[in-house]
């Protein structure tokens, strides 16, 4: 079975229905319950949402994802698409240039100071 793709999302419900206690909601959740129902029964896409409620499409498509009524389409945190490791092991200045030695003391710590004025 294909999976529904409504504005280049991946549905996980095909329908959204109110919660039955929405009139015990705060305005937060009855607008969260408003994009989710815009967006899988109505059929607007987020731009449309986001012109009739003047939220940024970024948080439109949060609250979708929150709301498990689309699928998060962004790899997993510290994984790259393609499952293998694509950086180098050291940076690339690291690798051509030895670092330098912090507990070697100077040539100018090496000898004792010379003292300015009167001996």
């Amino acid at each position: 079975m294909d999976p529904l793709i409504r504005d280049g999302f991946e549905l996980k419900r095909a329908s959204f229905q109110y919660p039955k206690n929405f009139a015990d909601l705060g305005a937060y959740g009855k607008h969260c319950a408003t994009i989710c129902d815009l967006f899988a029964n109505g059929g607007l896409t987020v731009k449309k949402i986001s012109a009739i409620l003047g939220d940024d499409a970024g948080t439109i498509i949060r609250t979708l994802i929150a709301q498990h009524v689309v699928r998060d389409r962004r790899p997993e945190f510290g994984r790259s698409p393609s499952g293998e490791e694509r950086r180098s092991r050291l940076p690339a200045w690291l690798a051509t240039e030895p670092p330098p030695d912090r507990f070697k003391p100077a040539q100018s710590e090496s000898k004792p100071p010379k003292r300015i004025g009167k001996e």
